[in-house]
């Protein structure tokens, strides 16, 4: 069995992070991290740009966080080539998700929103 330490939850510049994509895995890299996922809210700019790669020995992957049409739930998304209006229900991207192959789960389970 192998143990691999890594961040599951990063968001860049070009959500509301900050630092470049190159930058933060380079990072990850001089700390010792085997992998990070970028989460960046709503778009998949950093996995179209090609920063989904190795850095050194730390895998950079890209997903999303998607926000559903009143901001209550943020569900990280893994394995998908686009993003979905978030416009919709929770339960709506939830299922869009998984018929587009992807993978997912609840951000922040115990954050309470207004």
């Amino acid at each position: 069995m192998y143990e691999y330490v890594g961040s599951i939850h990063m968001h860049s510049k070009f959500s509301d992070g900050s630092g470049d994509p190159a930058k933060i895995a380079q990072t990850a890299d001089e700390v010792g991290l085997d992998f990070i996922i970028l989460t960046d809210h709503n778009t998949l700019r950093a996995l179209h740009e090609g920063y989904e790669k190795w850095y050194g020995q730390t895998l950079l992957l890209v997903g999303c966080e998607l926000n559903d049409k009143v901001n209550k739930n943020h569900y990280l998304a893994m394995n998908i080539s686009e993003t979905f209006s978030t416009r919709q229900s929770a339960k709506d991207y939830v299922k869009k998700v998984k018929d587009a192959g992807g993978i997912g789960f609840i951000a922040h389970p115990h954050e309470e929103r207004n």
